[in-house]
């Protein structure tokens, strides 16, 4: 009786092996299938994504939480020689170079009588702006202030008369040789392309 029980066992555990061997397979056989799946959603996402970056241009910028700032109002008195700089917010990511094309809200305002003259801040009308930051597009001073900042920062840069030196002809002949206050919330920044 013993020996027959024995000999049971070993004819269950000869059948076994078989249909041990086919889950295996099975399983085997899923894998691929399971990697074609996770490739299409993956594909899926991508499209997706684009869409929504192509509806929404702002995706992926860094946030500007600040309502548009109003004028800093007039200083009739003051005395600005050099560049000042004052960081209100820290950003993250690539820093600014000169050259860089950037994405900013910015508030541009005559520091001595307070006149804001410029204005692209968050969505709307006169929305974020693409500025290409070299001279002569951009003031000298507004070059350097916004030199090193990254997105998410803030800053306010208040630019002399000597480094306002950028002539506008929309502005009726007028020039920038004035003190320039700005306020400036960086979005992105994409690289000047090497060489160029």
């Amino acid at each position: 009786m013993r020996g027959e029980r024995w000999l049971l066992a070993v004819c269950c555990c000869l059948l076994a092996a078989p249909f041990a061997g086919c889950g295996g397979d099975s399983a085997s056989s899923s894998s691929p299938s399971k990697t074609t799946d996770a490739a299409a959603v993956t594909q899926t996402t991508r499209t997706t994504t684009q869409a929504a970056s192509a509806e929404d241009p702002e995706r992926g910028f860094a946030p500007n939480p600040y309502r548009e700032p109003k004028s800093p109002g007039p200083h009739p008195h003051a005395r600005i020689d050099r560049l000042i700089v004052h960081e209100l917010r820290r950003g993250r990511g690539l820093a600014v170079r000169p050259g860089d094309s950037v994405w900013a809200d910015y508030i541009a305002a005559n520091y001595t009588t307070g006149d804001k003259f410029l204005s692209a801040w968050g969505h709307g009308q006169f929305g974020t702006e693409n500025m290409l930051l070299r001279v002569p597009d951009w003031m000298r001073g507004l070059v350097v202030g916004m030199t090193g900042m990254r997105p998410g920062g803030r800053r306010v840069i208040i630019v002399p008369r000597r480094l306002s030196d950028r002539d506008d002809p929309d502005r009726a002949g007028n020039s920038y040789k004035q003190v320039v206050y700005w306020d400036v919330v960086v979005r992105s920044v994409q690289p000047a392309p090497k060489g160029g």
